[in-house]
This record gives structure tokens, C-alpha cells and sequence, in this order.
């Protein structure tokens, strides 16, 4: 096996032996609530500490809750929580009746919701109440008829409608291994519509060991998660956590103002954060006390402009790697970070190709397709959840095909180079461009429309939609104009983090000789329509 000097070879037994069987988080957990229930397992920075034995009472509770709402082991449970305990509660408690818990980003709504909801045809849903009318027929008419559970916030604080009734016997515990899927992870991918993908326990506890290094991390530290648990980021946060002994400091989103507040009230030592997040940190202006914090290990991706002025200004050491939700952190930095703009090399039990649009290597140096495999199984996904052709072209020739573009040097270094497809990188969230695409559709004064991600102040993407209105439709005939009343209709009818930030209106859109809309040429425009009604920037 090859290893680097910022990578020292698993030695059996450690966190990264690869011939260790993962532990799946629903029995780790319990394994704790039994050997030190009275130990803090997760705080929240509203609802305060969670002890492992407290946990424990409150998964048997929600286990008989969905049970009685007819869960059956197999069954598909689609959930909608805040970053908190009670997100992570209702995720092992449905593993523990062997049923699959499908997370869904706290911003669908509508159109997009249902959309999903008729995807995974779950057998319940468990929401928080704040989300619960966004799942009644009125809201979501295409949706499924679903039994709708609701958390703490709901009548009496009970999970469920009824919780576990007196007297209900719960089916014995199904054994829960680490090739058993561990949730279903709606991503946009690089192309096409948005797919669930299929994670089975090895994968995240793979994702959970290599992403930060865990060699030196212990249970006096505490992990900061003010990332989303329906991304494979803030999941894998917590899995750390609970692997290491640790404790998890959930807070329900980011937030600059509270960041360094947070980490200095909760002694918070370990984050991960998207490199949007970064930005906004370094975009306050220094003062003295900077440094003086508990914070030590951050992984963040990408790095900051200057990482080591990042590392320097905060007093902590920071890691990177190469992922996405169907892989397990193949490609990583460790604590010794290689050239500016790599994201690391290949891990131990890893291996990666840079091919051409045949799967043919290409030469050190030049830009191809990111191919990855792994040495034990079931560290990549399963597949895609009713696409069994996704699936199969995502991993053909015995490879998963990321397609990203990445480059490798001959020291092995990788360095990522943009997205194939037509995806969008917004403030951490993937967003498909067709998924905005058809919603804007509906509009019906929208003929046809093009999106794209433009660059952003803070980095990564903005949405721009190029929209072509229908013959006899007057740009500037609409109060406050066309754009504007399209970014209003797609302000009702999509996910906030998917509404343009643009919209422009064309006479037009640029095409290939098969028709296809040349999104290459749309996204390197510059300047925009000036006339009366054409244009809209909601950041104005």
C-alpha cells in the first residue's frame, strides 16, 4: 500500500485499518448509552445537552411513534429537521426498526418537494412543526398521502401524533451491518435531475475516519456542526464524534455573528466548514483577540484565499479533501498540506484515475474526469435509489465516474478544476440547473429557460437564468417588468438557495447544430440587457 509522508500507514486495530468492519451509528450509540449513559453525547446551542442514556429514551420513543404510524422494516421514512438532537434522534430510530431515513433539505417546498416525496415513495414522514403544513395535500397536492409525524414542537412535546402507545411491542432490532444502507441523500450530481443516493454505513464511517484525521482527536474534544444533517458534511461530523467519544455542538445553520461566540462558550475544538463559510469569516475585520479561541482543527472546502494567513489569524490548523456524497473521502490533505489549490492525494484503500471522455488515463499534468475506487467495499455508494441506468453509468467500467475535472501532478497531487455538467455550487448547497429550470417553466409567460452559475463575491456560484419570453409577452408590459416578476414567481415556487440571483430576459439562446443550449457561452457573458423590464438582480 502507498503512503505519504502526510499519511502514516493504518496500523491494525487504528481508525483507519481497513480491515476493520465499520460500526453503524445506531450501535456505536447504543453501545455508549449502555457503557456511560450519563456522558453528554450531543448540545444544542437552543435546546442544551443530550446525555447517551437520554438519547437512548428518546429513540425507543420515536421508534414506537413511527411503528405505530405503520413503519415496517424495508420502508422509506422521509424527514425534515433542524440541525439539533431531535434530527439525529429520529434518524437512528428509524434504522432501528430497519426501515431507511431519506433527509430532505429544510428549504423544499411546493413544486420541488413533491417532486421528491413521488421519488422516494416513503412510507411516512417525521418533520419538525414549523415544515409540517408543507406535507398536508393542500400544500404539496401531488405529494404522497402520508402519514405525518411531528417532533418536540408539536402537542404535549411528543414525538408523533400518539408516540409509543401503552402496551405496543416493538419487533425485535434487525442486525444492522456495515453494507446496510444508512440514509438516502438527495444531490443534484453534475448532471441530470436531482438523485437519492443509496450510503451504506461503511461509506459514512469511511467518510467520518478520512475526512479529518482522527489519530490525535479524543473525547475531550467537542465537534461544532452548524452544517445541515440532511448533507453527508454534517452527518459525518457527528459520526466522528460518537466514534472518538466526543461531543457534538449542534447549532441550526451558520452563522458568522455566533460562529466565534459558540466556539468560545462550548469549547468547541473541530469543525468542518464549506469554503463559503470561511469566507465569511475572513471577511470580518481582524482584532487582537482572534487567536485566543479553542478552535484547532478545521477542515474547510476549499481552502481560503490564503490558508495560511486563514491559520495564522484564527490559531488553527486546517485539512481539506476531495468529496462528494457518493464517495468516502478518497482524496485528502491531511494536517501537512501539499501545494496551493491541491485537495490531497489519494488515501490509503483508495484509488484514483484522471481519464478522457473514453476512461483512457491521461498523462500527469493535464486536466480529465476524476475516477475513484476503493479497496473494501461498500465505501461508495450503492447507487442511485430507481435509476438503475444512472447507476450503471455512473459506475461503468468498474469505476465511479465523479464527474468532476481534476488535474493530478507527478507527486500526486490532485487539484480540482471545475464541474462537468451543468451543476451549480451555491453558498455549500449543489444545485442541478434543470431542476431551476423546469420550475421556472411554470411561469406562463416563460417559453424556455437557461441556467447557469456565475461567479460570486463569496466564492463559488450565483444563479442567473437566461429566460426567453413567449411571443406576444412584453418584457417591460408587467409592473416592475418581466424579470423581476419571474424572480418574484420563483422566489414562491423554489428553494431559496436555487432562486436566481439574475434573471435576464433574451430574444434567444445560443445553440449547438443538435439543438443544445451552448451553456458555455451563457456563462461567460458579461454586461447585461439594459432595456426596460429585461434584467433583475436580486442583489441590488
Amino acid at each position: 500500500m502507498t503512503t505519504f509522508p502526510h499519511q502514516s500507514a493504518p496500523a491494525e486495530g487504528s481508525w483507519r485499518d481497513p480491515a476493520a468492519e465499520a460500526v453503524p451509528l445506531p450501535v456505536l450509540l447504543r453501545e455508549r448509552a449502555a457503557a456511560a449513559p450519563d456522558a453528554v453525547f450531543v448540545e444544542d446551542t437552543a435546546e442544551g445537552p443530550v446525555t447517551y442514556g437520554g438519547f437512548e429514551e428518546l429513540v425507543h420513543a420515536w421508534r414506537g411513534a413511527l411503528h405505530a404510524a405503520g413503519v415496517r422494516q424495508g420502508d422509506r421514512v422521509v424527514t425534515m429537521f433542524p440541525t439539533g438532537p431531535e434530527a439525529l434522534v429520529v434518524w437512528m430510530a428509524i434504522a432501528r426498526l430497519g426501515a431507511v431515513e431519506v433527509p430532505l433539505n429544510t428549504a423544499y417546498h411546493g413544486r420541488v418537494l413533491a417532486t421528491v416525496l413521488a421519488d422516494a415513495a416513503p412510507a411516512a414522514a417525521a418533520v419538525h412543526p414549523r415544515w409540517a403544513e408543507r406535507f398536508a395535500p393542500a400544500q404539496a397536492p401531488e405529494s404522497l398521502a402520508l402519514p405525518v409525524l411531528t417532533g418536540a414542537g408539536g402537542p404535549g412535546g411528543a414525538p408523533g401524533p400518539a408516540g409509543a402507545r401503552p402496551g405496543t411491542v416493538l419487533p425485535p432490532e434487525p442486525e444492522l451491518r456495515e453494507h446496510t444502507t444508512a440514509t438516502v441523500v438527495y444531490t443534484s450530481g453534475t448532471t441530470g435531475r436531482s438523485k437519492g443516493v443509496l450510503i451504506p454505513w461503511r461509506q459514512l464511517e469511511r467518510s467520518a475516519v478520512w475526512c479529518i484525521p482522527l489519530d490525535e482527536a479524543g473525547p475531550d474534544d467537542h465537534w461544532y456542526v452548524p452544517v445541515p444533517l440532511f448533507h453527508v458534511s454534517g452527518k459525518l461530523s457527528v459520526y466522528a464524534a460518537a466514534l472518538t467519544g466526543a461531543r457534538a455542538v449542534t447549532r441550526d445553520g451558520f452563522s458568522t455573528s455566533r460562529f466565534w461566540p459558540d466556539v468560545r462558550a462550548y469549547g468547541c475544538t473541530t469543525t468542518l466548514l464549506p469554503g463559503s463559510a470561511a469566507r465569511y469569516l475572513e471577511s470580518v475585520p481582524p482584532a487582537p483577540g482572534d487567536a485566543d479561541n479553542p478552535l484547532r482543527n478545521v477542515f474547510v472546502a476549499p481552502f481560503p484565499r490564503d490558508r495560511a494567513a486563514f491559520a495564522a489569524r484564527f490559531g488553527v490548523r486546517l485539512t481539506t479533501a476531495f468529496n462528494m456524497t457518493e464517495v468516502s473521502c478518497p482524496v485528502v490533505s491531511g494536517w501537512q498540506l501539499g501545494p496551493e489549490g491541491s485537495c490531497g492525494r489519494a488515501r490509503p484503500g483508495a484509488q484514483i484515475r484522471i481519464v478522457d471522455a473514453y476512461d483512457r488515463e491521461v498523462p500527469d499534468g493535464e486536466t480529465g474526469e476524476l475516477l475513484v475506487r476503493t479497496d473494501s467495499p461498500w465505501e461508495i455508494t450503492a447507487g442511485y435509489l430507481g435509476l438503475p441506468d444512472a447507476t450503471a453509468e455512473a459506475t461503468r467500467n468498474l469505476w465511479f465516474h465523479t464527474g468532476d475535472r481534476c488535474r493530478r501532478d507527478a507527486q500526486g497531487w490532485v487539484y480540482f478544476v471545475d464541474r462537468s455538467g451543468d451543476a451549480i455550487r451555491r453558498r455549500g448547497e449543489n444545485i442541478c440547473s434543470t431542476d431551476v429550470e423546469a420550475a421556472l417553466g411554470g411561469h406562463p409567460a416563460v417559453a424556455e429557460a437557461a441556467v447557469v452559475g456565475v461567479p460570486s463575491e463569496w466564492g463559488e456560484h450565483d444563479v442567473k437564468a437566461f429566460v426567453v419570453a413567449r411571443e406576444g409577452r412584453d418584457p417591460d408590459g408587467v409592473p416592475g417588468g418581466l424579470a423581476a416578476d419571474i424572480a418574484d414567481y420563483a422566489r414562491r415556487e423554489l428553494p431559496r438557495f436555487m432562486v436566481p440571483r439574475y434573471v435576464e430576459i433574451v430574444d434567444d439562446l445560443p445553440r449547438t447544430h443538435t439543438q443544445r443550449v451552448r451553456k458555455a457561452e451563457l456563462r461567460a457573458r458579461t454586461g447585461h440587457d439594459e432595456r426596460p423590464g429585461r434584467y433583475h438582480d436580486a442583489g441590488r
